[in-house]
């Protein structure tokens, strides 16, 4: 079956889908399971959960966040933190990650519109995810913080404006 990858605000009605996410083994220490970060960012009004959808099933999650946590990385007061990004363990390896990064900006624009640019951290050890995100136009400024899990690089992408 074709990919049509979509992107939409968390919705009650995925919750059943979204619990059953497992993560490939040693993901654990770079990301949070959707569930978890759903209950860690429900009531924060600068929290913007996403479900990534394929044919309208969800395949990934991810976090933006405006507000006091962008702080800690950029000085950027348009910027937005992505955070909690994962594709479930069965889906991974199918391009669903790539497309849902190429639709950042178009989300961004309908969102968010007077942001300017997205900022992540992702783990030193995390090749996997660093590649993706440097391949999807995320720079690496030689910026670096301290994450739960080790050294972390930090990533910044200029959102391009779509109309």
């Amino acid at each position: 079956m074709d990919s049509k990858v979509s992107l939409s605000l968390y919705k009650p009605e995925y919750y059943d889908q979204l619990k059953l996410f497992k993560l490939v083994e040693g993901q654990e220490q770079f990301t949070r399971l959707p569930i978890e970060s759903i209950r860690v960012s429900i009531n924060n009004p600068d929290c913007y959960r996403i479900v990534i959808l394929n044919h309208d099933l969800p395949v990934g999650y991810f976090v933006l966040q405006i507000g006091e946590s962008v702080k800690e990385y950029t000085e950027n007061e348009r910027a937005i933190l992505l955070r909690s990004y994962s594709i479930n363990s069965d889906q991974q390896g199918k391009g669903f990650g790539k497309q849902s990064l190429e639709l950042l900006d178009q989300l961004v624009s309908k969102l968010l519109p007077n942001y300017t640019e997205i900022v992540l951290a992702v783990n030193d050890r995390n090749n996997v995810a660093t590649s993706l995100y440097l391949k999807s136009g995320f720079v690496d400024r030689g910026q670096k913080a301290e994450g739960r899990s080790g050294p972390q690089k930090v990533l910044f992408k200029q959102i391009n404006t779509v109309n």
